[in-house]
């Protein structure tokens, strides 16, 4: 369970390879989610921004409770180190295997932050494209709307009952009407072409 590569002949060396192997766990744990954040990467760029929303918000949640989990317990480790150096336990000689731990402690915790920033990054990312996709979508909406207001107008206009109006009843009066559309339709594209909105 614990891996060892030999036999331990003290239980200072046992004590450390417990203690050692239980951070290994959680960096085995942290490189795994490692490799869902490639995933994740990969993802984004290829267009499956929406999908990864929750992908990215459940390795999120993961790596805060180990990264939670190990600020919590910084202080208790190194009170229970500084204790079992003490010479009423395992005295001096325990000294070297207490860095071994917390240097593998502080090796995971590291790593745990290091991987929650690439997450963070990755969600701001995310998000940042998202927001421009449906930028692109409301400006395309925008333009779409404003070009087709005037020509509703127009239609509006000539569709009213009055006993009076321009153009109406004269030789090709239909296609004059639709000719002032599209020139009017075309404009405004032209217009929103010259000031790259399109």
């Amino acid at each position: 369970l614990l891996g060892l590569p030999h036999p331990i002949n003290t239980a200072e060396e046992l004590l450390e390879r417990i203690m050692r192997r239980l951070y290994s766990a959680i960096r085995e744990e942290a490189e795994t989610i490692s490799r869902m954040l490639e995933r994740i990467e990969q993802d984004i760029f290829v267009g499956k921004g929406r999908q990864t929303v929750e992908d990215i918000s459940r390795v999120g949640r993961i790596l805060l409770r180990f990264e939670t989990a190990l600020e919590r317990h910084a202080e208790a480790l190194s009170v229970f180190l500084a204790a079992i150096c003490t010479t009423s336990f395992f005295g001096k000689k325990f000294e070297a295997h207490a860095m071994h731990i917390s240097a593998e402690r502080n090796h995971v915790a590291a790593l745990v932050r290091s991987y929650r920033s690439a997450a963070t990054e990755l969600r701001n990312a995310n998000d940042s494209l998202l927001n421009y996709s449906q930028n692109q979508v409301m400006k395309t909406l925008t333009i779409m709307a404003f070009v087709t207001f005037p020509l509703t107008l127009i239609t509006s206009m000539f569709g009213m009952n009055t006993h009076y109006l321009p153009i109406v009843g004269s030789p090709g009066d239909f296609w004059i009407i639709v000719g002032i559309m599209t020139t009017l339709a075309a404009s405004f594209f032209a217009f929103f072409r010259f000031k790259h909105w399109l």
